[in-house]
């Protein structure tokens, strides 16, 4: 596996400054995988034979393009092509509900399949609710997310199902 490579940015877009902040890159590949990873820095990257300058990326003719600080050449990083994977195949579904306090079992889900809890988002007043801890799901009734504990009065009870 080739060793990542690492180049320091002070903006993603050379129109949109990210508040001078730098930011890092790293691509590794193992096998036929490419990696890439992007974080925020909090001084400069150094290293032996680096020039020190800042470096600029953008999007533009289906590639992630970089360009060195005073130069006026942009160079092709990836194509976006190759970043893409294939079409998902799946659906999400969504629907929403307000707690009362005493409910605990809410019926006519579409999309529940199987009672796996995982294939479900559930929040609870805009907390994510753990699965198979606060929740389990049933394909009964249509579909049903049954709460351990009932969600409190008023609360909007969010639940998104991937298929």
């Amino acid at each position: 596996m080739a060793g990542p490579s690492i180049k320091s940015i002070s903006e993603l877009k050379s129109a949109n400054p990210l508040n001078n902040a730098d930011l890092f890159v790293v691509e590794q590949r193992v096998g036929g995988m490419r990696k890439v990873t992007y974080g925020i820095l909090r001084q400069g990257l150094t290293g032996e034979g680096g020039s020190g300058r800042q470096i600029s990326l953008r999007k533009s003719n289906g590639y992630i393009q970089w360009q060195a600080a005073g130069d006026p050449t942009w160079t092709d990083l990836v194509s976006l092509e190759e970043l893409q994977g294939p079409p998902g195949s799946g659906s999400l579904s969504q629907q929403v509900f307000t707690g009362d306090g005493v409910k605990k079992i809410f019926n006519g889900i579409s999309g529940i399949i199987s009672a796996d809890a995982l294939k479900c988002i559930v929040t609870v007043g805009g907390a994510t609710q753990q699965p198979n801890t606060a929740y389990t799901v049933s394909t009964e009734d249509g579909g049903s997310v049954i709460f351990d504990e009932a969600p409190p009065n008023n609360l909007a009870i969010t639940v998104c199902v991937f298929q």
